[in-house]
């Protein structure tokens, strides 16, 4: 939930707090100019974070809010200017990244030029991203596919209903899921997500099926990826048909039972971890493999020697890996590039690291 000052200081600032939006009140007449989004870097992995990526929206850290209403507190009357949620320096110190970036292990903030303008991904060129894309969504948890439904309609696909399929002139460009909820992690695959890929299979046997990261990495930076682009992307399901024959498999993404809750980590992220007890490390996930005898799964990451508080040694002769439990994760970590770093309020986060390159 969200904290009661930040509903109560929206309310005092003459804005209207929104707690879900969806629908109708995601067209651009809406949002442009109107919708902002307050979050804090941690929240990356849920569906408003990403929606907010998708739609454009100026994206801040909680403190923007406090700190204008500070100025609005301090203002005097004519001889100064009434602060205004617009200004570009507020959003440049307090602005948040569209997420973590597999082409660059960093997380890359939000542009200045893309958030004045309330610019969609793609909408640069005259055209969203996904525009002219026949897409369907296969997931477990029908509330999560209405979310991802929102996403991906933000961005300019025609997202295909299951009821359509088949239907004369249709076309599936993709079929997305989670793999994280298909085998190996689970000995079948979901029975609602089976009946509606067996469907697609009889019209369209060819259809691409990947994984969420795929529209998760297209809309973090701003351009269609190849879906052979990485590993992790396309989904095989010839292997959810048998068997697996090898006893460990790698895998790209797993949820944890950890903080009240499940964290979801994927091959790439950065994060805490800590072995036997031993002090908090921080590393990049290189791998994950899944003993599919045991159905546990073990992690193979890159040490990040740190070298001081706040810097994180990335590259160089003297890295190395280690396996650990899953059980040994301890939450992310983000790191940000020199200038960002330096630029952002919000930097002095127990979580937030500046990359130091050797």
């Amino acid at each position: 939930g969200v904290d009661e000052r930040v509903r109560r200081t929206v309310d005092l600032l003459g804005g209207t707090f929104i707690a879900d939006i969806s629908g109708q009140s995601l067209k651009e007449d809406n949002v442009n100019r109107k919708l902002f989004f307050l979050s804090d870097v941690n929240r990356r992995r849920t569906h408003k974070y990403i929606l907010a990526c998708a739609l454009g929206v100026p994206m801040l850290n909680f403190e923007w809010l406090f700190e204008l209403e500070e100025k609005f507190n301090e203002y005097k009357g004519d001889r100064q200017t009434l602060p205004s949620a617009f200004d570009s320096h507020l959003f440049s110190k307090y602005r948040l990244p569209s997420g973590l970036s597999s082409a660059t292990g960093l997380f890359p903030l939000q542009k200045a030029r893309h958030a004045k303008y309330w610019n969609r991904p793609g909408s640069e060129n005259g055209s969203l991203l996904f525009e002219g894309m026949n897409i369907m969504i296969a997931l477990e948890d029908y509330e999560s596919e209405k979310k991802w439904t929102d996403i991906i309609q933000s961005i300019g696909a025609t997202v295909v209903s299951h009821n359509d399929i088949g239907k004369k002139g249709i076309k599936l460009d993709t079929i997305i899921v989670d793999s994280v909820n298909m085998p190996p992690h689970v000995t079948a695959v979901p029975l609602r997500v089976g009946k509606v890929l067996s469907k697609a299979a009889s019209y369209q046997p060819n259809a691409v099926i990947v994984d969420l990261s795929w529209a998760n990495q297209c809309i973090v930076q701003r351009k269609i990826l190849q879906t052979d682009d990485d590993r992790r992307y396309r989904v095989d399901m010839s292997k959810g048909k048998s068997p697996y024959r090898e006893q460990v498999v790698d895998v790209y993404s797993i949820k944890v039972n950890q903080f009240n809750g499940l964290t979801r980590y994927e091959v790439g992220d950065t994060v805490n971890f800590a072995r036997n007890g031993d002090e908090l490390s921080q590393g990049r996930i290189t791998a994950i493999k899944f003993n599919t005898k045991t159905r546990t799964n073990t992690v193979e990451v890159k040490v990040l020697e740190r070298n001081n508080v706040c810097e994180l040694m990335d590259g160089g002769k003297g890295i190395c890996s280690v396996t650990i439990d899953e059980k040994a994760l301890q939450g992310h970590i983000v790191i940000l590039a020199g200038k960002d770093y330096c630029e952002v309020a919000w930097n002095k986060a127990s979580n937030v690291f500046l990359q130091k390159k050797t």
